[in-house]
C-alpha cells in the first residue's frame, strides 16, 4: 500500500516540477522577447519572478488564473504597455498602479473589482480598457474625459446609472 501512495506521491512531484520549469522556461524566454505569458497555470499569487525583467517586458499576460492582488511593487514594471490580468480574482488594485504610465492596453475584465484608485487616472496613454464582468458599485473612470487616446472601453452598464460630466464626448467618439 506504501508503494502505491510513493508512487503517487512521486508523480505529483514529477508534474510539479515539470510545471515550475515551464515556469521559469516563460519567465526566461519572456526577457528576450520582452513578453511573459503565463495564462492558466494555477497562479493564486502575482509571480514575483516576472520582476527579473521588470525593466524590459512590454506584455504581461496572467489570464485565466486565482490571483486575489497585484502588488503595490507593480509599479517596477515601467517598460509594460499591455497588463492582462483578467478572468482572476482581484479585488482592488493598488495605488501603485497609475504609475505603468506606458501602459496602452489594461484587461481588467471577470475580477472582483467594484472600484479603481484615484492613480488610475494617471494611465492617460491607454488607448483600449477592458473592465466587464466587475460588480462596481458606479461608473469607475470619472476622469474619462482627460484620456485622450482612450479608443476602446468595454465597461458593463449594469450599475451605471450616469455618465461623469464631460464623458459623454469621449464616449462618443469611442468605437
Amino acid at each position: 500500500h506504501n508503494e502505491g501512495l510513493g508512487g503517487v506521491a512521486a508523480e505529483l512531484l514529477r508534474e510539479s516540477v515539470t510545471r515550475l520549469m515551464t515556469y521559469l522556461r516563460e519567465i526566461q524566454s519572456g526577457l528576450v522577447y520582452r513578453s511573459v505569458n503565463l495564462t492558466r497555470r494555477g497562479l493564486n499569487s502575482f509571480p514575483i519572478e516576472v520582476y527579473a525583467g521588470a525593466d524590459k517586458f512590454h506584455r504581461l499576460t496572467l489570464a485565466y488564473n486565482e490571483i486575489t492582488e497585484i502588488p503595490g511593487s507593480i509599479e517596477k514594471m515601467v517598460a509594460l504597455i499591455v497588463l492582462d490580468v483578467s478572468h482572476n480574482l482581484i479585488s482592488s488594485l493598488p495605488d501603485e498602479i497609475g504609475r505603468l504610465t506606458r501602459l496602452e492596453e489594461l484587461h481588467l475584465e471577470d475580477n472582483k473589482l467594484r472600484s479603481l484608485p484615484a492613480s488610475f487616472e494617471s494611465l492617460s496613454n491607454l488607448l483600449s480598457l477592458s473592465m466587464e464582468l466587475n460588480p462596481f458599485d458606479a461608473f469607475p473612470c470619472p476622469f474619462i474625459h482627460n484620456w485622450t487616446a482612450l479608443a476602446d472601453l468595454s465597461l458593463d452598464t449594469e450599475k451605471v446609472a450616469t455618465l461623469p460630466e464631460g464623458a459623454v464626448h469621449t464616449i462618443t467618439e469611442l468605437i
